[in-house]
């Protein structure tokens, strides 16, 4: 998801939370919207004259949301890093150290064919027991 993205996607929380109604907003913004998602955020705020940015609520507002993308950003954790520690993945941890990550070796001992270690099962005995 682009930054951008991620501000839109905030975009009509944060303003039904600051302005409670869409009169509200319209009063603020001098706009006519008859909703809360009508509103957007400033694509780029560059655009707004320097001039302008501080007395302009929607410049404001945009600045606003990004700063608290910018700290949501801060607290996430990449998909990847994320492990549970259920048995299943513990035991192919095991696996993948015990043959070295050669899935070759594994197939060979287990008498399978797996192309990844994601494919194994957790057996109800180890083999040849």
């Amino acid at each position: 998801m682009t930054g951008f993205s991620r501000i839109e996607k905030n975009w009509e929380d944060f303003v039904k939370k600051k302005y409670l109604t869409v009169e509200k907003l319209n009063e603020a913004y001098g706009t006519n919207y008859e909703s809360f998602n009508q509103s957007v955020p400033v694509q780029d705020v560059s655009k707004i004259p320097e001039a302008e940015r501080a007395g302009n609520p929607w410049y404001q507002d945009t600045l606003a949301v990004q700063k608290i993308v910018e700290e949501n950003r801060k607290h996430e954790v990449p998909a990847e890093a994320l492990h549970l520690n259920v048995f299943a993945n513990l035991y192919r941890d095991w696996i993948r150290e015990k043959y070295h990550g050669d899935l070759a070796a594994l197939n060979e001992a287990y008498g399978c064919g797996y192309k990844s270690l994601d494919e194994m099962q957790v057996p109800e005995l180890p083999p040849g027991e």
